[in-house]
């Protein structure tokens, strides 16, 4: 039987929804991976097989990392899933040695450009239409972030703000 593993990925976030989840009803962020992240990344996806996407833009490799905020099982049982925790790696919490013990949470937005280490599960599933044969798949667990870029509001998607222009202008309605 397969277990579930966890690994640890480090690099720069953005578009992190921790949150509040996307319009695909999943928390998701975007990591431009470190050197060795990229490395144990791509180790990984040809160890276990992963259909996970590595991609580049102008800022190098980065890999979106999701988790639904659902899970239908096989009995169709619809599960809830908790969002991925955030904690703050500026503010550690020591022990009286001075060790790190734990970290807060961090419930503050995350501006991109922000490091950080996200810890990912890798998990086994039965691939649909197969007999019974196994694959394995990635879900954001849970994110440490270590350098906070404050979220700035001119980083919102343009649609977003399409949304709100104009309504503060507008008088309130009378009440029917």
């Amino acid at each position: 039987m397969a277990y579930n593993q966890y690994v640890y990925l480090e690099g720069k976030c953005s578009w992190v929804q921790a949150h509040r989840p996307n319009k695909y009803n999943k928390w998701s962020m975007q990591l431009h991976l470190s050197p060795k992240s990229l490395e144990d990344l791509r180790n990984l996806i040809g160890e276990k097989g992963l259909k996970t996407q590595i991609k580049k833009d102008d800022d190098g490799w980065f890999v979106r990392l999701n988790r639904v905020c659902e899970l239908t099982l096989k009995t169709g049982k619809i599960v809830g899933m908790l969002p991925p925790e955030v904690f703050d790696g500026m503010h550690p919490i020591k022990d009286e040695d001075g060790k790190v013990v734990g970290y807060p949470p961090l419930s503050e937005p995350i501006g991109n450009g922000s490091d950080g280490v996200a810890k990912i599960e890798v998990y086994p599933y039965t691939i649909p239409h197969t007999d019974g044969k196994k694959g394995y798949a990635l879900r954001w667990h849970s994110l440490r972030i270590d350098t906070l870029v404050p979220f700035n509001k001119a980083s919102f998607d343009e649609a977003m703000d399409n949304g709100v222009r104009g309504l503060p202008e507008q008088p309130k309605q009378a009440a029917w």
